[in-house]
């Protein structure tokens, strides 16, 4: 089966979002970061038509094909029974453990594409029309359903239900018009709609073919500073996080990501590019800061008042690196002189550290390695 690409929300659709939406929140069990439930699919449809308006995107359901792609981790998949281990307390809130009740969303470990939440919780309607035999004679790209029924699907298990009724297999069903207490839903949307940025994807003609954004996560215009980031954490400063240290540190104890068989590369969930501007959007590697740095021509300069370097390709575009400097404990260091930029790379000698680039007005160097819980800027790639 093929499909075309397409974006996939990171959480359930929560009641904090559906209430600014629709202005009310029809939830059994209130709170603004757990999951919407005690909706229909024809309350979905309402409210993607409400939100589509306010935003000028195209949310939709997702359809089933793409739910169960999602859930199984996409190419990423290594083959799990839930979405994202064999073993269910880690990833999903079920009868053993959910104390009768819905949790926040992502409070639980994300399957292999970053995405929360897909094994129970809530069941998540699916856009398509239930067909028990649709899928033994279905069309092989994008199958969207059968084209009329009496029920839409649902998919994912809840929190009341025993963990074989969680599996990624499981098909649920039901009445367009029914609300229950374990009902809810995740957004989808064709992926040239998912992208969220402000910025633009530059070519600067690198051999790679590497897209560099044309400004900081956080900003809005090439000399704006933009956001500070802990690396591997996808809420900075702007975000309400004042102290960069270890205690403050979401991997302090380096468990997930070290040289000693943990990851060394960021996972999607953990890259700030990606969760703050879309699927198109990631975190730059430790190589292709190196591209950037060799291939480039660089100019100390001011763009609007703002120092910082104009970095220059071999096509002979453009892009703008502000000196936006760095925040350590509770404080902003060497603004408007150096730029820190962070990679998506763990450092190849310390675990405690990951890799960089220092772009400074008599120079610039890359670096294998510095203290990861540091607030450093963040210049996103196209992937």
């Amino acid at each position: 089966m093929t499909l075309s690409s397409f974006a996939i929300g990171q959480t359930e659709v929560t009641q904090e979002l559906w209430q600014a939406v629709m202005g009310s929140n029809p939830s059994n069990f209130k709170g603004a970061k757990l999951p919407v439930e005690c909706v229909s699919w024809n309350d979905c449809q309402t409210f993607i038509e409400k939100l589509n308006q306010l935003t000028g995107k195209k949310f939709r359901l997702p359809t089933e094909a793409e739910w169960e792609y999602a859930a199984r981790g996409g190419k990423n998949s290594k083959g799990y029974k839930y979405a994202g281990s064999n073993t269910i307390d880690d990833v999903a809130w079920y009868t053993n453990n959910s104390g009768s009740q819905t949790h926040e969303v992502a409070t639980k470990s994300p399957n292999e594409l970053g995405l929360y939440d897909m094994s129970g919780n809530v069941w998540e309607w699916c856009q398509d029309w239930y067909g028990s035999s649709y899928y033994s004679n279905s069309p092989q790209t994008n199958p969207t359903g059968p084209s009329s029924g009496s029920s839409r699907v649902l998919r994912g298990g809840s929190w009341d239900l025993y963990a074989r009724y969680c599996r990624v297999s499981i098909r649920g069903i039901s009445s367009p018009g029914n609300r229950i207490y374990y009902y809810g839903l995740r957004l989808a949307m064709d992926d040239s709609q998912s992208d969220v940025s402000p910025g633009e994807a530059i070519d600067l003609g690198l051999p790679s073919g590497t897209l560099w954004a044309s400004c900081n996560v956080g900003a809005t215009k090439p000399e704006e500073y933009g956001d500070y980031f802990a690396w591997g954490e996808t809420k900075g400063f702007n975000s309400g996080k004042t102290t960069f240290n270890w205690d403050t540190y979401f991997d302090s104890d380096v468990n997930k990501y070290n040289n000693s068989g943990g990851l060394t590369e960021l996972a999607l969930e953990d890259d700030a590019a990606y969760v703050n501007w879309g699927s198109n959007w990631r975190m730059p590697s430790s190589a292709q800061q190196h591209e950037l740095y060799f291939d480039c021509t660089w100019t100390w300069t001011t763009c609007n008042g703002v120092k910082g370097y104009q970095v220059t390709g071999p096509n002979g575009n453009s892009i703008f690196l502000p000196a936006a400097g760095r925040r350590s404990d509770d404080y902003l260091s060497n603004s408007g002189s150096v730029g820190y930029y962070w990679s998506s790379s763990l450092s190849s000698y310390d675990s405690y550290y990951a890799n960089y680039g220092a772009y400074y007005s008599g120079g610039s160097s890359l670096w294998d390695g510095a203290g990861r819980y540091v607030g450093r800027s963040i210049r996103p790639v196209k992937k």
